[in-house]
């Protein structure tokens, strides 16, 4: 059975809201504050924040995001605060695709996702955490071919449709009034 988003209307099967979603995420969810698609309403889930929307992402021309119009980075922070030498600055790709680049303007950058723990060791300097961020695509092709979202007109904000938000404030005065005949 899918739940959907309170917010943007993205199906959320059970499944994945028990797997996929941190305890702290299914709450959210459940509370009515949106999803991890929408950034908990932050973010426009057709785009992905990017502003810009590419309908057939594999024919898109740019090497960086292969269409997305964003790149997941990724360093390793050791419980200390350092990082990792070898692996300590932020990357993206994997195997022979992995490529480091310097630290991403505040502008660029989409959303940062919670640090996970790894209990593994890395170099015998004990455990670390593996810190994740999505950014906008940096290549100037990129950016001049995908045209804008035709949801958020390129800003990559969420902007929620009036409907929902009536559906919302409505289901929301429902449990107001169960919560109240319970008193």
């Amino acid at each position: 059975m899918d739940i959907h988003c309170a917010l943007c209307g993205e199906p959320w099967d059970t499944g994945s809201i028990r797997d996929d979603m941190t305890t702290l995420e299914r709450h959210r969810f459940y509370a009515g504050n949106g999803c991890p698609s929408c950034g908990f309403g932050t973010i426009c889930p057709t785009c992905r924040g990017t502003g810009r929307y590419v309908a057939y992402p594999a024919y898109h021309p740019c090497p960086t995001c292969r269409g997305s119009c964003y790149v997941i980075l990724r360093r390793r922070v050791f419980a200390d605060g350092t990082t990792d030498p070898a692996n300590g600055r932020w990357a993206y790709g994997y195997n022979e695709s992995y490529r480091t680049v310097p630290e991403p303007d505040p502008d660029q950058i989409i959303r940062r996702y919670p640090d996970t723990y790894i209990g593994g060791y890395a170099n015998h300097q004990g455990p670390y955490l593996v810190q994740q961020m999505q950014v906008r695509c940096w290549e100037p092709a990129c950016r001049e071919s995908a045209p804008r979202c035709p949801i958020c007109n390129g800003d990559g904000t969420f902007h929620a449709p009036e409907e929902a938000i009536k559906e919302r404030r409505s289901d929301q005065f429902w449990w107001d009034c169960l919560e109240s005949a319970d008193a």
